[in-house]
């Protein structure tokens, strides 16, 4: 067994990451487009981002963290469960499940050409090269919006959230099963 970091938002645990902005309104499009139409995943998944591009929804919201403010009208916010990878070999891995942190991504630059522009450096590799993308890193986030609900995705699921919303890491406190890798020590989670 090995113990790894969990992380929460609003008192609500998730493994991976939880995200607001593009990402929630894609999926709830989808699964209506799988539902209602008998659509397969991919091919409602991509109608869906059609239809969320053609209305591009953003927020705007106020990040507190580790004693510094940053207000930001954008697309999307998503918060990792520790470091992402964000170059296209490891797109979406991490190294380690256990630095004690979250990994905040943040686009600045709102609108359809932002978003593109970001996609395009993601497929190239080079969106740590973007000036239109933060990452920061802390233990703890507070996102306030005036929004009075807020859709987020947490673990892939969507649920509403009523601001403000605290994440927060949980570090080492879950505990996991991972199997040996060909040396015979345990594998990394």
């Amino acid at each position: 067994t090995k113990q790894v970091d969990i992380a929460e938002v609003n008192g609500r645990l998730f493994i991976n990451n939880s995200s607001i902005g593009v990402y929630p309104h894609a999926v709830v499009k989808r699964n209506r487009q799988m539902e209602r139409l008998g659509r397969g995943k991919w091919f409602a998944l991509l109608v869906a981002w059609v239809s969320v591009f053609r209305r591009f929804p953003s927020v705007r919201v106020r990040l507190a963290m580790d004693g510094q403010t940053t207000t930001h009208t954008t697309t999307f916010v998503f918060v990792g469960n520790n470091r992402y990878e964000i170059d296209l070999m490891n797109l979406g891995g991490r190294t380690a499940l256990d630095r004690g942190e979250l990994c905040v991504y943040v686009g600045r630059r709102p609108g359809r050409w932002g978003m593109l522009v970001l996609a395009f450096r993601a497929l190239l590799g080079r969106l740590d090269e973007a000036r239109d993308f933060e990452t920061m890193h802390a233990r703890e986030l507070w996102i306030e919006t005036s929004k009075k609900t807020l859709r987020a995705s947490v673990d892939g699921e969507v649920v509403r959230i009523t601001p403000p919303l605290h994440y927060r890491i949980r570090p080492l406190e879950l505990k996991v099963i991972v199997g040996a890798d060909a040396s015979g020590d345990a594998a990394k989670p």
